[in-house]
């Protein structure tokens, strides 16, 4: 028994809603407009939407919907027949491949896939591009480590013991002639 989708009681689909939004039969579209679904117990029906005098009809193989009721089995199909008549309106809409514009060129000649800074690239240029860009930030790393670095400075320190500036041990404070006159004083005094 088909129904006419203009002549569904309100009360009757709302009751199907919220059996399908209970239930949630498996639906599988068999072509478009008609489905297979997997009911409450396991059984399987088929789910038919057409048009027809202008009217969107559907039809479905259970009980409830040959007494004139709206079933959750075709509430559930519902929305996917609505995306196939999308989809379908869609495709007759699109313009033929053959009518598209060529797409952009790049420079060397190539069909370009992406815009970059001002300029249509192709991703064999795009690539080398990259490359290029990978070498730049290598060698800008190097320049910005080498200027970050400072240079090692030589440390000059002034001996305690004759007042010299020469290179000392850090440790000691003494140049390096004092410094053995101390350790011979030391031995001296300990030994």
């Amino acid at each position: 028994m088909a129904i006419a989708y203009s002549k569904v009681d309100q009360k009757n689909l709302n009751n199907a809603v919220a059996k399908a939004k209970q239930v949630k039969p498996l639906v599988k579209p068999l072509d478009f407009g008609k489905f297979e679904v997997t009911g409450s117990k396991g059984e399987t029906y088929i789910v038919e939407f057409y048009k027809e005098a202008g009217e969107f009809i559907f039809s479905c193989t259970c009980p409830g919907h040959k007494r004139d009721l709206v079933c959750y089995h075709c509430v559930a199909c519902s929305s996917i027949f609505k995306k196939q008549v999308a989809d379908r309106a869609a495709e007759k809409a699109a313009p033929a491949l053959e009518a598209l514009p060529e797409g952009p060129k790049c420079l060397c000649g190539n069909e370009a896939f992406t815009y970059h800074e001002g300029k249509w690239t192709c991703g064999e240029c795009l690539k080398k591009r990259q490359e290029r860009w990978a070498h730049w930030d290598e060698v800008e790393a190097k320049e910005e480590a080498a200027i970050e670095a400072p240079a090692p400075v030589e440390e000059k320190f002034t001996c305690f013991k004759r007042g010299c500036t020469v290179e000392v041990d850090e440790r000691d404070c003494f140049c390096e002639s004092c410094a053995l006159e101390v350790a011979a004083a030391y031995d001296d005094l300990f030994n």
